[in-house]
């Protein structure tokens, strides 16, 4: 691209495509934000064609990267032989676009995965509870077992006096009954 001072016309400046960053226009001007000589700068031209200059050069544009992503595509199939000079390929930054929407696509992923921890945090708390109460019911039924045990030794206890006592009878009355008989 060329610059040019348009009364009196005198070359300013010329800029690679690739150096304009951006580019925007209104009714009555063009801004353009390049780079020139490694310091980015920003310049505003009074034009009635600022629409005409940044479709242009948005077409201009594409059909580089069309033609740079062609080339791309053909050196990673093989269409394009290496013939032993270095190939360089230039790839140009990502546009705001594609950041954007990648960022977009991390914060969905950020929030489908927010939405999974509090998923499972909500089922551990659950899980948590659920262990407590059973562990409640395990000492419940633990102190119902000791009393149940000690209820079953005191009837054993019991049983075994009453067959002791029932064998004492028992002898009794058969030594009365021997006693009785002689």
């Amino acid at each position: 691209v060329h610059f040019f001072h348009p009364v009196p016309r005198k070359y300013l400046h010329s800029v690679e495509h690739c150096d304009i960053m951006q580019f925007s226009s209104s009714n009555s001007m063009v801004c353009l934000n390049m780079r020139i000589a490694g310091a980015q700068c920003i310049f505003k031209f009074e034009t009635k064609q600022g629409e005409d200059m940044c479709v242009a050069l948005q077409t201009h544009k594409n059909e580089k990267m069309m033609k740079h992503n062609t080339r791309i595509r053909h050196v990673s199939n093989g269409a394009i032989k290496n013939t032993g000079k270095a190939i360089k390929l230039y790839m140009k930054p990502y546009s705001v676009e594609v950041y954007r929407k990648h960022v977009l696509e991390m914060s969905e992923l950020l929030e489908a995965s927010q939405e999974r921890i509090d998923e499972m945090a909500k089922d551990m708390r659950g899980k948590e509870k659920r262990e407590m109460e059973l562990q409640e019911e395990l000492v419940c039924f633990k102190d119902r077992l000791q009393l149940e045990q000690k209820k079953l030794m005191g009837a054993i206890n019991y049983r075994e006096n009453l067959h002791r006592l029932s064998e004492e009878r028992d002898s009794e009355l058969k030594m009365r009954t021997v006693i009785q008989n002689m």
